[in-house]
C-alpha cells in the first residue's frame, strides 16, 4: 500500500514545479497592438524629430552640390493687331537675346528677390550657366548650389527674370504707347473731377440736389397743395351749411320743456286701498252684506277702468319746467363747426402762400437750368475721352500681354534627387530606419516586462483564478453599458454563492490601496440593498468619534456588544479596527464565524478589506471565513507578481473562492461582455 504521505509530498512537488514554470511574461496580443497603435504616433513623432536633427546635423557637416535645370522655348509669334495701331514689339535675334541672360541687371533683380546678401554679383554669375540646344528655340538656365531649395528657386527665378527682360525689351514701343495713354488717362480723370466738384458746389449754392427730380417734387407738391384748397373750400361751404342748417332748428324748439312731475293719487293705487278695506269688511260681515257687495263692485269698476286699453293718461298733480337740453347740444355742435369754419379759412390762406412759394421756386429752377445743363454736357463728354483713352490703353495692354507668349517657361526646375557629389536623404532615411527600429522594440519590450494586469488572460494563465467581471473606465463609457457591467459581474457572483448558507460572506480586497474597492462596494450594496438586507463592514485605520460605537473589534476582543449603523432602508455597516492593535492579537477563522452568527437576519454580509501586504495573516483569517473572496486589480497599477503570490499564499492556506475583478478599464481596452 502506498503511503499517503508520500503521495501529497509528491502532488506539493508537481504543483511547486508548476509554480516555478510559470512566468508573468504573459503576452496578450490584443493588448500589445492595442498598445501599440496608441504608441505609434509618438514613434512616428520621435522618428520625424531624429530624422530633422540628423538632417541639420547632415546639412551642417555635410555640403553636397546640387544642380537644377529650367527650360524655356521661345514660339513664333502669329499676332494680328488692329490696323489703327502703329506700335508692335520689337524683333531681336535668340542670340542677342540669349546674351542678357548672365547680364547684371538680371542677376541684381535674382538677388533682390532670394535677399542673397553677403554674395557678389560676380559669385551668382559663376553659378549661373546658360545653354541652346543645336539650332533650336529651347534654352536651359542651370545653377549649382550647396542649398538645393535655392538651386530649384534661383533657377525659376532666372528663367521668369530672362523671360520679363525680354518681353520688357521687345514690348519697349508698345509700353511707350501704353504709358502716354495712361498719363492722359490721369488727365482725363483729373477733369471729370473738377467738373463734377463744380456741379456739386454749383448744387450747394442753389441748394438743390438734382434738379429735374427736385422740380418734379416741386409739380407734384403743388398739384397737392392745390387738392388740399380745393378741400379747403368744400370744408368752408360745408361748415357755412351746417351752422345755417343748426340756426333754424333752434330757432324752432322751445325754449322750456316739462323736466320732472309726480303722481300722488293714481287709479292702481285707489285699486290696492279698496282691496285692503275688502279684506277688513269680510272679517267683520259676509259677502251678502250690502257694504261688501257695494265696495266688491266698486273694486270690478275700477279694474275694468284700469284693464281698459284706450283710456287716456292722468294728469300729473306735480311737474317741474327747465332749459331744452337738444339746444344745448346744438350750441354745442355749432361751436365746434364755428372752430372748424375758422380753421378751415386759416388753411386756405396758407395754402394760398405756399401755392405762390412753389410757383417762385419753379420759376427759379428754371433759370439755373440752362447753367446746370452745360456743365453736364461737360462732363458727358469728359466721360466719352475717358472711354476712348480706356480703350487704347486696352489695346496697348493686350500687345503687351500677348507679346509675352514670345517665351515660355515649359519645364520649370524641380528639386534634383541627387547631388552632384552625395545623398543627404540616404543618411537621414537610414536614421530615421534605424531610430524607428529602437522606437519600436523599445515600446514592444516596455509593454510585454511591464508586469501589471491588463488583461483577462493575466488571470487566467498568470495569477491562476478566474476572472469574475471588468469594468470599463467610467470616463467616456456609456453610463448604462457601466451599470449592466455591475449587474453582469454579480449574476456571476450569484453563481458563485449558489447554495451558500445565508447570509453568504463576501470580501472584496486588493494587494495595493486606490484599486476601486470603495466604489464596487457601495455599487454592489445599492444594487443588493434594492431587494435584500445588506450588512457592510468597512476596515478603517483611524477610529473616530462619530464611528467607534459601530466597531466589531470590541466584540471580537472582550465579546462586548456594539450597534450597526443604518445607512438605508436595507443597509447597514459596522466598522473593523485595523490599528496597531491588531498586530498584538491573532485573529482566527473561528473568531470571525461567530461574529457572523449575530448577522443571520441578512442577506449578505460584505467585508471592504484593507490591501492583504498590510496584515497577511489577518488577510488570511478573514478571506477564509469568506464564501467568496474578490480581489480588485486596477488597470496598468496593480502588480500582477504580488496579485500571483497573494493568490498562492491563500490556495496554499486552503482559501479557495477567490476571483478576480479588473477594474478602471479604458475604453480601448475594453472588451465587450454583453
Amino acid at each position: 500500500m502506498i503511503d499517503e504521505n508520500k503521495i501529497s509530498e509528491i502532488e506539493q512537488h508537481k504543483k511547486d514545479a508548476e509554480l516555478e514554470e510559470k512566468s508573468p511574461l504573459v503576452i496578450d496580443k490584443r493588448v500589445l497592438l492595442i498598445s501599440f497603435r496608441s504608441k505609434l504616433k509618438w514613434i512616428i513623432l520621435i522618428t520625424l524629430s531624429f530624422m530633422v536633427l540628423v538632417s541639420i546635423i547632415v546639412s551642417i557637416k555635410v555640403k553636397p552640390v546640387w544642380r537644377a535645370n529650367c527650360r524655356v522655348i521661345r514660339m513664333q509669334k502669329n499676332i494680328s493687331t488692329p490696323t489703327d495701331m502703329p506700335y508692335l514689339y520689337n524683333a531681336f535675334d535668340i542670340n542677342t537675346i540669349l546674351e542678357t541672360a548672365r547680364s547684371r541687371p538680371i542677376i541684381l533683380s535674382i538677388m533682390k528677390k532670394l535677399d542673397m546678401k553677403g554674395y557678389e554679383p560676380e559669385d551668382v554669375g559663376r553659378m549661373i550657366e546658360v545653354q541652346r540646344g543645336n539650332r533650336s528655340n529651347v534654352l536651359s538656365f542651370s545653377v549649382t548650389d550647396s542649398d538645393p531649395e535655392r538651386a530649384v528657386e534661383m533657377a525659376n527665378i532666372l528663367g521668369e527674370t530672362f523671360i520679363e527682360t525680354s518681353t520688357r525689351l521687345q514690348n519697349a514701343s508698345a509700353d511707350s504707347v501704353y504709358n502716354y495713354y495712361y498719363q492722359e488717362r490721369e488727365k482725363s480723370l483729373a477733369n471729370i473731377a473738377r467738373l463734377e466738384k463744380s456741379i456739386l458746389e454749383f448744387q450747394k449754392e442753389n441748394d438743390v440736389i438734382s434738379i429735374d427730380s427736385e422740380r418734379d417734387q416741386l409739380y407734384e407738391k403743388l398739384k397737392l397743395v392745390e387738392v388740399r384748397k380745393i378741400e379747403s373750400l368744400m370744408k368752408i361751404d360745408e361748415m357755412r351749411v351746417k351752422i345755417s342748417d343748426l340756426e333754424k332748428k333752434m330757432a324752432e324748439l322751445p325754449q322750456e320743456v316739462m323736466m320732472t312731475w309726480t303722481f300722488t293719487n293714481t287709479d292702481e293705487k285707489k285699486l290696492i286701498l279698496l282691496k285692503k278695506e275688502l279684506e277688513l269688511l269680510m272679517t267683520r260681515y259676509t259677502t251678502i252684506n250690502p257694504k261688501v257687495q257695494n265696495l266688491q263692485a266698486e273694486i270690478d269698476t275700477l279694474e275694468l277702468k284700469i284693464a281698459n286699453p284706450d283710456r287716456a293718461p292722468e294728469p300729473p298733480d306735480n311737474t317741474s319746467w327747465g332749459p331744452n337740453g337738444l339746444i344745448q347740444t346744438y350750441e354745442v355742435d355749432k361751436t365746434r363747426y364755428e372752430g372748424e369754419l375758422k380753421a378751415a379759412r386759416a388753411n386756405l390762406i396758407g395754402y394760398n402762400n405756399e401755392i405762390k412759394g412753389i410757383k417762385n421756386n419753379l420759376i427759379h429752377f428754371n433759370t439755373i437750368n440752362d447753367n446746370h445743363l452745360e456743365l453736364q454736357r461737360q462732363l458727358e463728354l469728359s466721360k466719352d475721352v475717358l472711354r476712348i483713352i480706356e480703350g487704347r490703353i486696352a489695346e496697348s495692354r493686350m500687345a503687351l500681354d500677348t507679346n509675352t507668349n514670345d517665351f515660355q517657361l515649359f519645364e520649370r526646375a524641380v528639386m534634383p534627387k541627387y547631388p552632384v557629389n552625395i545623398s543627404k536623404k540616404i543618411i537621414v532615411l537610414g536614421s530615421g530606419m534605424f531610430m524607428g527600429f529602437i522606437l519600436l522594440v523599445f515600446f514592444i519590450g516596455k509593454e510585454l516586462f511591464d508586469f501589471r494586469v491588463k488583461s483577462k488572460l493575466d488571470y487566467e494563465k498568470y495569477i491562476g483564478i478566474p476572472l469574475l467581471g471588468q469594468i470599463p473606465s467610467e470616463e467616456g463609457a456609456n453610463a448604462n453599458k457601466f451599470y449592466a457591467n455591475l449587474q453582469f459581474m454579480l449574476d456571476n457572483l450569484f453563481d458563485v454563492i449558489k447554495g451558500v448558507p445565508k447570509p453568504p460572506i463576501i470580501t472584496i480586497g486588493s494587494v495595493n490601496p486606490e484599486t476601486g474597492k470603495s466604489f464596487l462596494m457601495n455599487e454592489f450594496s445599492k444594487m443588493l440593498g434594492s431587494t435584500s438586507k445588506v450588512l457592510i463592514i468597512e476596515c478603517v485605520k483611524d477610529l473616530s468619534i462619530e464611528i467607534e460605537d459601530y466597531e466589531i473589534n470590541t466584540y471580537l476582543d472582550d465579546d462586548k456588544p456594539f450597534e450597526v449603523k443604518e445607512i438605508s432602508a436595507n443597509i447597514n455597516k459596522c466598522y473593523f479596527w485595523t490599528g496597531e492593535q491588531i498586530f498584538k492579537k491573532m485573529y482566527k477563522t473561528s473568531d470571525f464565524h461567530k461574529l457572523y452568527g449575530l448577522f443571520m437576519d441578512y442577506d449578505y454580509i460584505l467585508w471592504e478589506l484593507f490591501p492583504s501586504n498590510y496584515n497577511i495573516q489577518l488577510y488570511h483569517a478573514v478571506t477564509k471565513s469568506a464564501d467568496a473572496n474578490l480581489l480588485v486589480g486596477r488597470f496598468r497599477y496593480s502588480p500582477k507578481t504580488d496579485l500571483f503570490n497573494l493568490v498562492n499564499y491563500l490556495h496554499e492556506k486552503d482559501v479557495q473562492k477567490v476571483y478576480g475583478i479588473l477594474n478602471n478599464i479604458p475604453k480601448e481596452y475594453y472588451v465587450e461582455t454583453l
